[in-house]
């Protein structure tokens, strides 16, 4: 209980009360954190193209889709998303902002990076669209219709590269 953390300082209705001041302030308006705002840093602090960024959130985006990536860090997924969208579109797909800024390494990236991969290519076969028409309209640059990661091609940091 809460009270016990704050060594009752606090009485569990004063902690109450508080809750219910703070959400009322909030207007109940919460939600759990995504790799969205994670991306948009990494974007602005690499200074990514507008395709890049794109392309990263069309591939953070499948991850929604699978309980596999429940688990995983909202920045987890961006960086991964983003090593993939840089390497997708011919760059190097390492940026030492993932270790600078969220202590990742390419090793820790991989297991991960495989799975997306494994998630983009079986989307054909599964029949779960809805990601690849929303990013096929203009508003999102049609980034789907474009170059996109496919079963074959290189997965980042498989072969050591960085």
């Amino acid at each position: 209980e809460l009270a016990d953390i704050t060594a009752h300082t606090y009485s569990r209705t004063q902690i109450v009360n508080m809750e219910s001041i703070m959400l009322s302030t909030l207007g109940f308006e919460l939600m759990a954190p995504t790799p969205q705002p994670f991306l948009s840093f990494i974007a602005h602090a690499a200074a990514l193209s507008e395709r890049v960024r794109l392309l990263a959130l069309y591939y953070a985006e499948w991850t929604v889709q699978d309980y596999g990536f429940v688990q995983a860090l909202p920045s987890y997924i961006a960086c991964c998303a983003t090593a993939l969208a840089l390497q997708t579109l011919g760059h190097r797909p390492w940026l030492s902002l993932f270790s600078d800024r969220f202590g990742y390494t390419p090793a820790m990236l991989l297991p991960t990076m495989r799975e997306l991969c494994r998630l983009i290519g079986d989307s054909t076969r599964t029949g779960l669209q809805g990601v690849w028409e929303k990013f096929a309209r203009k508003q999102w640059m049609s980034i789907s219709r474009g170059a996109v990661w496919v079963p074959g091609d290189p997965i980042p940091f498989e072969r050591g590269q960085i």
